[in-house]
């Protein structure tokens, strides 16, 4: 499941949007979801949808001024990406997508029983320290083994 946020820049303001529901309308409509009562947008002039796959698809709604995806006009359903510049009138939509956290720590998280995260750099040293000592046994041993059978 991937979040959607916007970045709102017109002129030197910024703000940044969560996208949160399934279908986004965006437009100077006081119903839209985004209300921007701006001149240059329509009543209302686009709409983010999010599919089942988490991809986000931006359409524009018969506007006036039409919907550009960078730089391009958004003519049918188009899927938009982290990094997008969607321009709505005088307004920039910065596109930022992102995982949300409890999705990122499921994915880091989901050890098996047999690994081991050691704590410190101690713990290691002494692994490697006692595994050194076992190795030193078992090659004494075996050196003991080799003597005695020539003898």
């Amino acid at each position: 499941m991937t979040e959607l946020k916007l970045l709102l820049q017109r002129g030197t303001t910024q703000k940044k949007v969560t996208v949160d529901q399934d279908i986004f309308i965006v437009g100077r409509l006081q119903e839209c979801n985004l209300c921007l009562p701006f001149g240059g947008v329509s009543r209302s002039h686009t709409r983010f949808t999010k599919r089942k796959n988490g991809l986000w698809i931006i359409e524009d709604l018969g506007s006036k001024n039409g919907t550009i995806l960078n730089e391009q006009p958004v003519t049918s359903p188009t899927v938009i990406s982290h990094g997008d510049i969607i321009w709505v009138g005088d307004i920039s939509l910065v596109v930022l997508l992102s995982l949300p956290p409890q999705v990122i720590a499921s994915k880091y998280t989901d050890f098996s029983e047999s690994k081991t995260i050691l704590g410190n750099v101690k713990q290691l040293q002494e692994q490697w320290i006692d595994a050194d000592s076992k190795m030193v046994i078992s090659v004494t041993k075996i050196k003991q083994l080799l003597v005695l059978r020539i003898w």
